[in-house]
């Protein structure tokens, strides 16, 4: 048997039409803020103090504490936890601050800081009432 062969067919060859070639994607980098030193810390007010009570007191021990504000009046907190504390920014003309703690059983100390951190004021006679006075 002989196989017929086909004539050839022709082959046509087509050139792609040219496009608007897209832009080749840049990796994308986030715009970060440049680092920053850490702001400094805030300077306390000139007229700040911080009163502290430290001691132990019992379960049922009812601690209280009295306290200038920056009024110069007197503040009362009851039953306080300890160790306690309360920074206070005094008012222009006020010079008195104090703290006084009292307890039943417990054993109490106080102190006064003020704002460039010096001790000003400290009574640490581990005893049922303690007083600090600027």
């Amino acid at each position: 048997r002989r196989s017929r062969r086909w004539p050839p067919r022709p082959v046509t060859t087509i050139s792609p039409t040219p496009t608007a070639q897209s832009p080749v994607p840049q990796p994308v980098t986030p715009l970060l803020p440049a680092p920053q030193a850490a702001p400094p810390p805030p300077s306390a007010a000139p007229g700040t103090v911080t009163y502290r009570v430290t001691g132990t007191r019992s379960l049922l021990d009812l601690v209280t504490v009295i306290y200038t504000d920056e009024k110069g009046a007197l503040q009362t907190e009851v039953n306080a936890a300890l160790p306690w504390t309360k920074t206070v920014v005094l008012d222009p003309g006020v010079t008195l601050s104090s703290v006084t703690a009292t307890s039943v059983a417990g054993q109490l100390n106080c102190s006064i800081i003020d704002a460039n951190g010096t001790l000003i004021a400290a009574q640490n006679n581990n005893s049922i009432i303690t007083n600090c006075t600027r």
